[in-house]
Formats: C-alpha cells, structure tokens, sequence
C-alpha cells in the first residue's frame, strides 16, 4: 500500500485530507509539526508528501528540504 505524509496543522483540513486520501485507498501518516513529520519520515519512508507551509515547530519548506535531501532515500514527491 502506498503511504502518504500529510503535514497539516488545521484539525479540519488534516481531517478531510486524510479521509481523501484512505477513500483513495492510501495509507496516511497524519501530523501537526516539523518534528513530526521528520521522525515519522524517519520510521516509515512515504511514498508521497502533502506538506502545509504555516506548522508549529518550522515550516513547509525546510521540512521538505529535509525530506529531499536528508531523510528519504528515493526521490519524494512533495505537494
């Protein structure tokens, strides 16, 4: 099953993401903030990244930096 990060800190937008998202037959890694979203990349390599650019913690771009270049060994799509 393909996995999908999403990186969202709105409880409404993160929730209607990752209904889509399952609905669609994906399996979701749901977070709030930078830090979560790179430990959890760390564990479990997505296959795909939706990332909000306002999170708590850092923001949407350097944590997609960070999943380019230093965390994930293949090339990572990022939304």
């Amino acid at each position: 099953m393909r996995t999908i990060l999403i990186v969202e800190d709105h409880p409404g937008i993160a929730k209607a993401l990752s209904m889509r998202m399952k609905n669609f037959g994906f399996s979701v890694m749901l977070v709030s903030d930078a830090p979560s979203a790179l430990m959890q990349a760390r564990k479990r390599e997505p296959d795909l990244a939706l990332v909000d650019i306002s999170i708590p913690g850092g923001n949407g771009f350097d944590v997609a930096e960070a999943l380019q270049h230093t965390i994930c060994e293949k090339k990572l799509p990022i939304v």
